[in-house]
């Protein structure tokens, strides 16, 4: 294995782990941040294919632009820490397991 397979494992798991902590965390202020981190990680992926212009675009556009749009609207909305999890257990473990179905099929 060379350097250049290395590296991509590399990015791959940050983009993968940082969007899972995305999807997983449950305060929505720290999700938008590991968003920040995963999109990121997307740009770090173009750089790394060469291709230098849509990695730009990615920066400005996704983490310039979306998610600073987002962690304003949760400021402004002042519920970044309000947000109460524990009477949609039973939906959340519903649809992760059909989520899970219909990704094996």
């Amino acid at each position: 294995m060379d350097a250049s397979a290395i590296i991509f494992y590399v990015i791959s798991a940050f983009i993968l782990g940082s969007g899972l902590l995305a999807v997983t965390t449950r305060k929505i202020f720290r999700s938008a941040i590991w968003l920040l981190f995963s999109l990121i990680g997307v740009a770090a992926l173009y750089f790394w294919m060469q291709v230098e212009f849509i990695a730009a675009v990615q920066i400005v556009v996704y983490v310039g632009g979306i998610v600073v749009l987002i962690i304003f609207s949760v400021f402004l909305t002042q519920r970044s820490g309000n947000l109460s999890y524990s009477s949609i257990t039973l939906t959340r473990h519903a649809s992760a397991f059909l989520s899970s179905c219909c990704t094996v099929l």
